[in-house]
C-alpha cells in the first residue's frame, strides 16, 4: 500500500529512512525531494509540479543518480479559497496518476 507523509514534520533520521526504503516515490516539486539522495535503486519517482513555476531537472537528475524510472506531471492551476480568500493552486487528474501508476505495473489495490 501507499503511506503519505510529511518529510517537513520528521527528523533528518526518519527522512533518510522512508526514502531509503520507497519502491515508488511521488511528491510534489519542492524541497522534500531533496530526499531523492537518500533513495535506494530502481525507485519510481512522480513528480507533482504547479503550472506555473521554473521547470528544471533537479529533481530528474537526482533520479538519474541512481538509475531510477522519473517522471514529471505538470498540472493544471485552479484558484484556492481559504478564509475568503484565493490563492493559486494546482490539480492533476488522478486518472493521470493511476495511468502512470498501471504502465509501472505498480499494484494500486491490495
Amino acid at each position: 500500500g501507499f503511506k503519505v507523509i510529511y518529510p517537513e514534520k520528521m527528523n533528518f533520521d526518519l527522512q533518510v529512512k522512508y526514502f531509503r526504503n520507497a519502491r515508488l516515490i511521488i511528491g510534489e516539486e519542492g524541497a522534500a525531494l531533496t530526499n531523492l539522495l537518500f533513495a535506494s535503486e530502481n525507485v519510481k519517482i512522480l513528480e507533482l509540479q504547479e503550472p506555473h513555476m521554473i521547470s528544471t531537472n533537479l529533481f530528474k537528475d537526482l533520479a538519474g543518480l541512481f538509475q531510477s524510472d522519473y517522471v514529471k506531471i505538470i498540472g493544471h492551476r485552479c484558484l484556492i479559497g481559504e478564509n475568503g480568500f484565493a490563492r493559486d493552486g494546482f490539480y492533476i487528474s488522478v486518472f493521470r496518476v493511476i495511468r502512470w501508476l498501471l504502465k509501472n505495473r505498480i499494484k494500486i489495490i491490495s
